[in-house]
C-alpha cells in the first residue's frame, strides 16, 4: 500500500476557491481504480492549512492518478491559490489493520 500525506498552505484570500478545487479533486479521485481513500481536511488551529491523506493499492494506481485529467485540471488552478509548494510525504506500508 502507498500512502501520501502532508499539508498544503492556502492563501487566506483564496481559501474558498482552494477548498472548491480540493473537493472537486477529492470526489474525482475517490472514483479511481486502486484508490482506497483520498481526503482533504482543515487544520483546527490554522484554517489556511489543509491536510491531504491518500491511500493507494499500488504504485501503478498512484502513477495512473498522476496522469488523470482531474489531476491536470487541479495542477492548473492550485498554484495561484497556495502559499508555495505542498509538504507531502510518500510512504510504503507493508500491512495495516484496525486499531
Amino acid at each position: 500500500m502507498i500512502i501520501i500525506a502532508g499539508t498544503i498552505s492556502v492563501k487566506p484570500e483564496t481559501r474558498d476557491a482552494a477548498i472548491e478545487a480540493c473537493l472537486t479533486m477529492q470526489k474525482a479521485t475517490q472514483q479511481e481504480e486502486g484508490c482506497i481513500s483520498y481526503r482533504f481536511h482543515a487544520d483546527l488551529e490554522d484554517p489556511n492549512t489543509l491536510f491531504l491523506f491518500e491511500e493507494w493499492e499500488s504504485q501503478e494506481h498512484l502513477s495512473a492518478h498522476f496522469k488523470a485529467e482531474h489531476m491536470k485540471a487541479y495542477r492548473a488552478v492550485i498554484p495561484a491559490l497556495v502559499n508555495g509548494p505542498s509538504k507531502l510525504k510518500y510512504y510504503t506500508i507493508e500491512s495495516s489493520r484496525p486499531l
